[in-house]
């Protein structure tokens, strides 16, 4: 038994091998990279894409992390944006990966956040865990008690395109808002592309997410933290393309300026 347990033990280890960064057209896209700058998330915004050794279950998610931010290439790769000792724990959610378009936002329209041109209608201006709300955009995404709180349920929220979407519409610390949706949908659906993979349904012929999106929360390590500065924009997130075996890497760490 006690054979077979070190066998197991031995299979369950992921390696990691980085990927060229130029996979990115996010970051390709010297227009979006101007607005990410614009909007105080660039360049700290960081990518990065590892390929994996080992065939990848949903069952294997502890380990998986565990072992992908104690990889040494991992590790040396990241060093720049995460520097952390050695990791005993990572605090996950899994988040749903299955949007094919942009229509979840339709209803920010129809509920009157943006005009039909996509003008961002404007509210009183307030702080809200450090984050400047002056638009009943950021109003809805962050704070609980405002008129479209419930605009989007709990299992719609917890959408890796909402997620990435929310992350863009509030910015970093110095961000320049825009007036106009537009441009937050755009940087919305690449980076969302970025992050995962498409394919046709053998059975069906329709298209479906094949990628597995995870949002990390916190990781208990020998030395170093996820996050230094306590924000609600801070945000890491990991997706794996089990087919492709490949994984990819967003992070971001909101820096105070005062």
């Amino acid at each position: 038994n006690m054979q077979i347990e070190e066998v197991l033990d031995e299979e369950e280890s992921f390696s990691f091998h980085p990927l060229p960064v130029a996979q990115f057209k996010t970051l390709e896209n010297k227009t979006f990279t101007e607005s990410l700058l614009k909007w105080g998330l660039f360049p700290q915004l960081a990518m990065f894409k590892f390929r994996f050794d080992q065939n990848f279950s949903k069952f294997q998610v502890d380990s998986f992390m565990q072992d992908f931010f104690n990889d040494p290439e991992v590790r040396a790769a990241i060093s720049n944006s995460l520097s952390l000792g050695r990791v005993n724990k990572v605090k996950y959610s899994e988040l749903s990966s299955s949007a094919l378009s942009l229509d979840l936002f339709d209803r920010i329209e129809s509920s009157g956040i943006t005009s039909s041109t996509g003008y961002i209608k404007k509210c009183y201006e307030e702080i809200y865990e450090g984050i400047t709300v002056s638009d009943k955009l950021r109003e809805m995404l962050l704070i609980p008690e405002s008129e479209n709180a419930d605009l989007y349920s709990a299992e719609e929220k917890k959408e890796l395109l909402f997620h990435i979407f929310k992350r863009i519409a509030l910015g970093g610390p110095i961000s320049q808002y825009e007036d106009i949706i537009n441009d937050y949908f755009e940087v919305t659906k690449c980076l969302y592309k970025d992050l995962v993979s498409v394919s046709k349904d053998s059975n069906s012929g329709q298209l479906k997410v094949t990628t597995h999106a995870y949002e990390i929360e916190d990781i208990e390590a020998d030395g170093g933290k996820l996050f230094v500065t306590d924000s609600p924009n801070n945000f890491a997130y990991v997706t794996v393309d089990p087919f492709r075996r490949h994984v990819t890497f967003l992070y971001f760490k909101w820096t105070s300026f005062w």
